[in-house]
C-alpha cells in the first residue's frame, strides 16, 4: 500500500487559487490560448462558474453526456444560467416536433444578453464547424459568430481528444489567435484546453511552430501538501490487488458498506462494459441477497444503461447519468473518470488502459478534506501498456511509500515524461486531412476565414489540407479504369472525417422493454444475435429477455466490409477494429503489384498507412448520441 497525500491549493487573489486566476484574469501572460494542468477537483469548472457570475458567456466543451449533466447539475446548486448541446437535447427537440438548432440558437442568444454557460459535447462544436442546415432548420449560428460573441471556449477533460480531433482543435486554436491579433486591446475570447493528465498532444502545437511565439501559455496549478486554504483531497491509501475486479469486490465490499458514511457511496469502475455485464449477475448476488441492499440502491453510468432507468442486464440496478442520495454503489466504465464529481471515499476500480486514466481514476476518490483509498486491480483488457501500470503500481505498493501528488504523477510518466502518448504523425495527417475535407464540405469557413487567420498569423505557413488535397486534384485531372474507386473512396473519407472521434455505427436494441442505441460492433461481436427478432419498421433487434442471457463468452468475429481506393470493397472477418486495418493494410500491400501504377495508388496508401483511417462501406453513425468509446 502506499499513500497520496493530502492536498490542496493557496488563493492568490479575491478566493482564487493559482490556475483560476491564470483562466479568469490572466496576470502572467496576454497569450489567448491556455493550456492548464490541475489535478482533479482543483476547481477547474469552478472558475468559469466566476466568469459566468461576471455576466461572461463560456462555451464549455466536454467529452461525455454524464460530465454534461453533472455541470449542469452544479450550475443548477448555484443558481447560473446552463444550458447542454447533446443528444439527449437533440432527441427531446426532435420528440417534441422542435429543431434541436433552432432551439439552441435562441438559447445562445438570450444568453449573450445575461451571460451564462453553453454546455456542449464534441460532437455539437463539431457539427457547427461543419455548418447547421439553414434552411431545415432555420437557425443562423454558424462557428464564426459563436466565436466573435463568447468569452471562453473551453475544451475540458482535453487528454481525451484524441488524433482524430487534432484538425478540429487545430482549427480553433487559428481562429482564436487569429481574433486575438485582429483586436489585442479588445480582450477577444481566451482558448483553454483543461485536464488533470494532458497528453502529448498539445506539446506539438507549440513545438511545431503551428501558431506565433507567445500565442499559448502553459501552466500548472500550484498545488501543496503544506498550508492551504482550500483542501482539494484528503490522504488517499492505494493499494494494487493483482486479481480481477470482481474477486476484490467480493472480497472487501462487506468491510467497506459496513463503514459507509452517510450519503456517501462505494465507486467501481471497470475497463470493460462487456466484462460488466458478465459480472452483473454476481454483483446482484452479492450486493442484494448477501448484504441487503435494495436494487435501486445501485446505479449503472456506462453506454448502455445509462439510456434507461434501469439495467440492460438482469440486476435489476438503476440506470443514469447522475447518482442520487439513495445510491450506496456506483459502478461505471471509462464515463466516471473524468471530471464528475461523487461523494466518494472507496473505490474499487480497473487500472485503466494508461497512466491518465489511472490517475483520473483514483482522483474519484477522497475529494475535499476527507481521506479515503483506492484499490486497483488487474484490468479486464489486455493492451501494450497494462504491465507497465502493474509494474509500476506493485513498486509504489510494496515500498509503502508516502508521496505528495506531483511525485505520483511522475512515477507513472513515460520516459518522455507524458501521461498518455499519441501518434503525433498521425494526428498531423488527419488534421491536415480535416481542414482539407472542410474545404469541400465549408468552403467559404476555410477560404474566407481559416486560411486567411493562418496566413496572418504566419506568413510563411503551408496549407495543412495539402496532401489530401493533392488526391482531389489527381481525381479531377486524370483519367484511368478504377477512377471510380478512387472518387468514392475519396468521398467516404471526408464523410468519416465529420466525426471528430471515430466513433463507429450503432444499433438500436431493446432489452427489457427499454430501447436504445450502442456500437454494432460491440452488439454483434458480443450479443447472439440469432435470438434477436428484427423490427423493419422501427429499425430495432428486440431481445426477448436481459442482456447477459445473449452475451457470448467471448468476442465472435464479425465482418468489416471497407472501401478501397483501387478497386471492389474487400470484406474481413475478424474480433476487432484494429485486426482489420491490420488486414486490409496488408491485402493494399499486396495489390500494389495489380494497381501501383495507377494515379494516386502509391499516394493513397501512403495515406493510409500513415491515419489508419478505414472507410467501411456501412453507413455512418449520428457521433452525436455516441460518448468515448468503451473497450469491447
Amino acid at each position: 500500500m502506499f499513500t497520496i497525500l493530502a492536498h490542496g491549493v493557496q488563493n492568490v487573489q479575491d478566493s482564487l487559487s493559482y490556475a483560476q486566476n491564470q483562466l479568469l484574469n490572466s496576470p502572467d501572460s496576454k497569450a489567448p490560448i491556455r493550456i492548464c494542468g490541475a489535478p482533479t477537483g482543483a476547481g477547474k469548472t469552478h472558475a468559469f462558474f466566476e466568469a459566468v457570475r461576471r455576466g461572461e458567456l463560456v462555451f464549455f466543451v466536454v467529452p461525455t453526456q454524464a460530465l454534461a449533466k453533472d455541470i449542469l447539475h452544479k450550475g443548477g446548486e448555484l443558481n447560473l444560467p446552463v444550458e447542454v448541446w447533446d443528444f439527449n437535447q437533440t432527441k427531446a427537440c426532435l420528440d417534441k416536433g422542435q429543431a434541436p438548432w433552432v432551439e439552441r440558437d435562441l438559447q445562445f442568444k438570450a444568453l449573450k444578453r445575461t451571460g451564462g454557460m453553453i454546455v456542449a459535447t464534441v460532437e455539437a462544436l463539431a457539427k457547427l464547424v461543419i455548418g447547421i442546415t439553414p434552411k431545415a432548420q432555420y437557425a443562423t449560428l454558424d462557428i464564426r459568430q459563436l466565436l466573435q460573441q463568447i468569452d471562453h471556449l473551453i475544451f475540458d477533460e482535453a487528454h481525451t481528444l484524441n488524433e482524430r480531433a487534432y484538425g478540429l482543435v487545430h482549427l480553433m486554436m487559428v481562429f482564436v489567435a487569429g481574433l486575438h491579433q485582429q483586436n489585442l486591446d479588445a480582450g477577444w475570447l481566451k482558448l483553454s484546453l483543461l485536464s488533470a493528465t494532458h497528453s502529448n498532444l498539445f506539446a506539438k502545437f507549440i513545438e511545431s511552430n503551428l501558431l506565433p511565439y507567445g500565442t499559448v501559455h502553459c501552466f500548472d496549478e500550484q498545488i501543496t501538501d503544506k498550508e492551504y486554504d482550500r483542501a482539494i483531497h484528503g490522504d488517499v491509501q492505494v493499494e494494487f490487488h493483482d486479481q480481477s475486479l470482481l474477486e476484490t469486490i467480493q472480497t472487501l465490499m462487506p468491510n467497506l458498506l459496513a463503514q459507509l458514511e452517510a450519503e456517501m457511496a462505494v465507486l467501481l469502475i471497470y475497463d470493460s462494459l462487456a466484462q460488466f455485464a458478465k459480472d452483473e449477475a454476481a454483483l446482484a448476488q452479492l450486493f442484494i441477497e448477501k448484504l441487503g441492499l435494495m436494487r435501486n440502491q445501485v446505479i449503472l453510468i456506462n453506454g448502455q444503461d445509462k439510456q434507461g432507468v434501469i439495467s440492460w442486464g438482469c440486476s435489476g440496478f438503476d440506470g443514469g447519468t447522475l447518482p442520487l442520495p439513495r445510491h450506496k454503489i456506483i459502478i461505471g466504465t471509462s464515463a466516471v473518470e473524468m471530471g464528475v464529481n461523487f461523494k466518494v471515499n472507496h473505490a474499487i476500480i480497473e487500472h485503466g488502459l494508461d497512466a491518465a486514466a489511472l490517475l483520473q481514476r483514483i482522483g474519484r476518490v477522497a475529494r475535499g478534506a476527507k481521506n479515503g483509498m483506492a484499490h486497483v486491480c488487474r484490468s479486464s483488457v489486455k493492451n501494450n501498456e497494462g504491465g507497465k501500470l502493474r509494474a509500476k503500481l506493485q513498486e509504489l505498493t510494496e515500498s509503502s511509500v508516502v508521496l505528495g501528488i506531483e511525485a505520483v504523477r511522475d512515477h507513472f510518466r513515460d520516459r518522455n515524461g507524458h501521461l498518455k502518448t499519441l501518434n503525433l504523425a498521425m494526428a498531423q495527417w488527419l488534421g491536415g486531412a480535416y481542414w482539407s475535407m472542410l474545404s469541400r464540405v465549408n468552403p467559404y469557413l476555410i477560404k474566407d476565414a481559416a486560411l486567411p487567420a493562418l496566413k496572418e498569423l504566419i506568413d510563411n505557413t503551408q496549407n495543412p489540407a495539402g496532401f489530401l488535397n493533392y488526391l482531389h486534384v489527381i481525381t479531377n485531372t486524370k483519367d484511368w479504369k478504377n477512377r471510380c474507386y478512387f472518387k468514392a473512396w475519396l468521398t467516404a473519407i471526408d464523410k468519416t472525417l465529420q466525426d471528430v472521434r471515430g466513433f463507429t455505427p450503432n444499433l438500436s436494441v431493446s432489452f427489457n422493454g427499454f430501447t436504445g442505441e450502442y456500437s454494432e460492433d460491440w452488439i454483434l461481436s458480443r450479443l447472439d444475435m440469432n435470438q434477436a427478432r428484427y423490427d423493419e419498421e422501427k429499425n430495432v433487434w428486440f431481445f426477448s429477455g436481459s442482456r447477459d442471457q445473449y452475451l457470448y463468452k467471448h468476442a465472435q468475429p464479425i465482418s468489416f466490409t471497407v472501401l478501397s481506393p483501387c478497386c471492389a470493397a474487400k470484406t474481413f472477418t475478424t474480433r476487432n477494429l484494429d485486426d482489420a486495418q491490420n488486414q486490409y493494410l496488408d491485402w493494399l500491400e499486396n495489390l500494389r503489384g495489380k494497381y501501383g501504377r495507377d494515379p494516386g495508388f502509391e499516394e493513397a496508401l501512403k495515406f493510409i498507412q500513415i491515419t489508419r483511417l478505414i472507410l467501411r462501406e456501412e453507413k455512418i453513425s449520428n457521433a452525436e448520441s455516441q460518448q468515448i468509446s468503451v473497450t469491447m
